[in-house]
């Protein structure tokens, strides 16, 4: 998180973290989203609904996605 922030996410160092989260923690591989996400709503059986909610990080604001 901190080398994210300080914008250095290109050194070997979060690179080597990365992979190893990718290897040994499954809410990590959870979090990845992969350029076929969207196939991912083609999978929900017709007769089901989502709706996502979402705060704007301060809060302010409530975003809303209907599916």
């Amino acid at each position: 998180h901190q080398l994210k922030q300080k914008g250095r996410t290109s050194t070997s160092l979060y690179a080597s973290v990365e992979q190893r989260l990718e290897v040994i923690s499954k809410a990590w591989q959870n979090l990845r989203v992969t350029e076929q996400h969207l196939t991912l709503l083609n999978e929900i059986p017709p007769s089901f609904r989502v709706l996502t909610l979402q705060h704007s990080p301060d809060r302010t604001h409530l975003y809303c996605a209907a599916y």
